[in-house]
């Protein structure tokens, strides 16, 4: 019951470590027990339990019609993908004993095909449990007085920071053999620590070797060669962890030799005979015949280590705000030799099991090691950490490589020796010192973990998005307190709040209009705007994300009534953590646009336009009011109590000076050809920045022409080249004149013209123009009598863009009455 007792907490963190390994590896979803199964182990099987060693599926014939049927570029739509192609047939160069352990008696129990996910995940629950009973044995023999939750803490760390979690998601035939290769590794180490069964006594300590134990371990770092052939590097070393054992008896030398060599022997002799059968080579596995997506990589260069130790060792992952937050690292500060083959997808050791610094200081706290048989103790750490070391620069060396899953082969060497040196070192500290390193390695196998959970989220490719995406956005909006918190501690460009004061227009100058811009020239939102009819706009939201994905952005928001020219206060918050536009009038919630903005800066937000900056794209202007809380705050008090802009003509001038003596509440008073615009309040007159007007009234004094021959004389032009409309008039004679309405594209054309009428030639006469593009009425009124009246749809009135008494240049309107050019008649022979 004691035992039982001591064993549950961590029995529990094991079966929670399993649920978590299934959870991963089906991505959340049931495995399909039952179903047919194409995994490469099941083809395998398949075709050892029908007595051949090649795959029963047939190549394509088109493969045997290629000049170079290995060339990936070539082959790619007739191959198996990574299967071996010999002599005609399919092979599979992954080890055999997945197959013979596991996938063989699952078929012959008439379970069915088994899921190659849950497979894996078998393999590496059993692994798991191998691992943790080495990480008890040391803990047991040499450091007893580790407390409980320490060993807890060790159980999970080792479980989680192994890199099984990574590799799982997705699980297929690649992390099959990597977790089958992890369990027979581990039993064997764990079989070999414990061959060791020496025993305490009163004259000292009774040595002894178990036998059976260390021809188990053989057997299992034979099948671990047979699940991945780089285990045969640990051949000479992993045996190392019964040496203290075989000093002490050396009369069973001889016994303990042919139990350590005779298993390992004849499974290597059974994995060489079945190359030969397959390869006709003893030592081919078939690699070099795969019909990969890249080229064969080179082999025995010294050239894959440096990159293949920052890859496995030093790559840190990269981080941002979007779940899961950490994702592994594609890039490598140096150049990588012609053939080195690399994942994309790579996370450090030391990044994510940080606490592995501990080993660093091994060789101090190996040298006063005050624990039980500190000679053994010393032996075993060290044959821990060399075979963790030697496992992925050695393999690199061989086969230049990297990818985060083959972290498997060797990281459990490493997590276990730093687990039995951490409570050591923090042992041998006092006071202070005890705590901190108790703290640190607390925090780093906390980190540990958190890597370890968020890295499996997505896993080498995002099979969890790709295959559950319900699951993921699950889990999306579930982190998302986390993901906002962590973007408003770490973003410094993620909320600006834009204050405005907004009076709409009656009419407007495009289908859509920037209200709101903010961020750089090659890197922009926008928030636009959209008039439906009188008084009824909506906002949408354009993002440079989606621009850039090419996707729909968020649908536009409910049309709102605003009354035109009334000024409502406008909160525009951009919050780029939370992903989303909220827009407050007047203090009331008004809609909400969400999508991944840009980062936000106050200097940086543009109102009523796009950005600026060289190469900036012109998204036009609104067509209203906007004052900016800067405006507002630096001018005297009146501008956040502004009358509404009254449906009264605009009263233009050519100076400001000129303010007109008579003007209704609200009214607007605009320079020709400058921006803004002046609102009479009713005993002053405030300038506000606005680009276009409703309406626009001339009021000037004319004289009768001298002649019928004198220029016309354009009274009020709006617009430029690209567009303009001009109020002219003309000379006909006898005292008398004639008003037009002209527009100017490329050229002039007559839109209306009034009749002669006379003016007075003892005083000037006074002429009134209006330009209404709400009501698209133009009206004259010579001496109070109207002289012209068009019905015409206007081109926008821009402030900028009126001028008084004459036309931009290139626009010569006396081209508009001038006959054409009489043909000389041509002469017949």
């Amino acid at each position: 019951m004691k035992r039982l007792t001591a064993a549950g907490p961590v029995g529990a963190v094991i079966a929670g470590l399993f649920l978590f390994y299934a959870w991963t590896a089906a991505n959340g979803r049931a495995f399909p027990l039952g179903q047919p199964q194409d995994g490469y182990y099941n083809l395998l099987t398949d075709a050892l339990l029908h007595g051949q060693l090649h795959l029963r599926v047939e190549p394509d014939p088109g493969l045997f019609e290629l000049s170079e049927p290995y060339e990936p570029g070539r082959n790619a739509r007739v191959r198996l993908h990574d299967a071996s192609l010999y002599r005609g047939r399919y092979y599979l160069y992954f080890g055999v004993v997945p197959a013979v352990t596991l996938f063989a008696p699952w078929r012959l129990l008439r379970l069915g095909e088994l899921p190659e996910g849950l497979g894996a995940t078998l393999f590496a629950t059993f692994g798991l449990a191998f691992w943790v009973l080495l990480l008890r044995e040391l803990v047991r023999r040499h450091l007893p007085q580790t407390p409980r939750w320490a060993r807890l803490v060790g159980v999970a760390t080792l479980g989680l920071s192994s890199v099984v979690p990574f590799a799982l998601r997705g699980a297929s035939v690649y992390e099959v053999a990597l977790t089958a290769g992890y369990l027979f590794v581990g039993a064997a180490a764990w079989l070999f620590t414990t061959a060791d069964t020496s025993r305490p006594s009163e004259e000292g300590r009774v040595p002894g070797l178990s036998l059976r134990r260390l021809a188990l371990g053989s057997l299992c770092l034979g099948l671990a060669v047979g699940c991945r052939p780089n285990h045969v590097l640990m051949l000479p070393v992993i045996p190392l962890l019964a040496l203290p054992a075989w000093r002490a008896a050396l009369e069973r030398r001889v016994r303990s030799l042919v139990a350590l060599a005779a298993p390992v022997g004849v499974v290597l002799l059974l994995l060489g005979g079945y190359n030969e059968a397959r390869f006709d080579s003893w030592f081919d596995f078939g690699t070099r015949y795969a019909l990969a997506g890249n080229r064969a990589v080179s082999w025995f260069d010294l050239r894959g280590v440096a990159p293949a130790a920052w890859f496995q060792f030093l790559a840190p992952p990269e981080t941002g705000l979007d779940f899961p937050f950490f994702l592994p690292r594609t890039d490598y500060p140096g150049e990588t030799a012609f053939g080195f083959y690399k994942e994309p997808a790579v996370v450090g050791l030391l990044a994510h099991a940080p606490f592995l610094l501990v080993l660093l200081a091994a060789p101090w706290l190996l040298r006063r090691a005050d624990v039980t048989e500190s000679g053994a103790f010393r032996s075993r750490v060290s044959v821990l950490v060399a075979a963790g070391l030697l496992s992925p620069l050695a393999t690199a060396f061989v086969f230049p490589a990297a990818a985060m899953r083959y972290q498997i082969d060797f990281a459990s060497f490493l997590i276990v020796a730093a687990l039995v040196l951490w409570p050591l070192a923090v042992r041998r500290a006092s006071g202070g010192r005890r705590l901190a390193l108790s703290a640190a390695g607390l925090a780093g196998c906390a980190w540990s973990w958190l890597l370890a959970i968020t890295l499996s989220l997505s896993g080498s490719s995002h099979f969890l998005q790709r295959h559950n995406p319900g699951l993921w956005s699950s889990l999306e909006r579930r982190a998302e307190p986390v993901r906002v918190a962590l973007g408003r501690l770490l973003d410094p460009d993620d909320r600006v709040v834009a204050r405005l004061r907004a009076a709409f227009p009656e009419s407007v100058s495009a289908a859509e209009e920037p209200l709101l811009s903010w961020g750089r020239v090659d890197a922009h939102d926008v928030l636009w705007t959209k008039r439906h009819g009188p008084g009824v706009f909506s906002f949408r939201l354009d993002t440079a994300d989606a621009r850039a994905r090419r996707v729909p952005g968020p649908p536009p928001s409910a049309p709102l009534s605003f009354e035109p020219g009334r000024f409502y206060d406008l909160a525009v918050d951009l919050d780029r953590v939370r992903r989303r536009v909220s827009v407050r009038v007047d203090k009331e919630p008004a809609f909400e646009l969400d999508g991944r903005l840009v980062p936000v800066h106050p200097n940086r937000v543009w109102i009523a336009r796009g950005p600026r900056g060289h190469g900036a794209e012109a998204l036009g202007h609104f067509s209203g009011t906007l004052l900016s809380e800067a405006m507002i705050t630096a001018n005297p008090p009146g501008l956040e109590s502004l009358p509404p802009i009254a449906p009264l003509p605009a009263l233009v001038t050519e100076r400001r000076e000129e303010h007109p003596s008579s003007a209704a509440r609200g009214q607007l008073h605009v320079i020709a050809g400058r921006r803004g615009a002046y609102l009479f309040t009713g005993d002053s007159w405030r300038w506000i920045p606005t680009d276009f007007v409703d309406r626009v009234r001339l009021d000037r004094l004319i004289r009768p022409p001298e002649s019928s021959s004198a220029p016309a004389e354009p009274l009020l032009v709006s617009g430029d080249v690209s567009g303009a409309d001009a109020v002219i008039v003309r000379p006909r004679g006898g005292g008398r004149v004639a008003f037009a309405l002209a527009r100017w594209q490329d050229g002039w054309s007559i839109l209306a013209e009034g009749p002669a009428v006379h003016v007075g030639a003892a005083h000037p006469a006074s002429v009134s123009v209006v330009l209404d593009r709400v009501a698209h009425e133009v009206t004259v009124e010579l001496a109070r009598r109207r002289v012209l009246d068009a019905s015409v749809d206007l081109l926008p009135l821009e402030c900028d863009r009126i001028r008084l008494g004459s036309a931009p240049p290139g626009l010569d309107v006396d081209t508009l009455w001038q006959p054409p050019p009489r043909r000389r008649a041509k002469m017949k022979p």
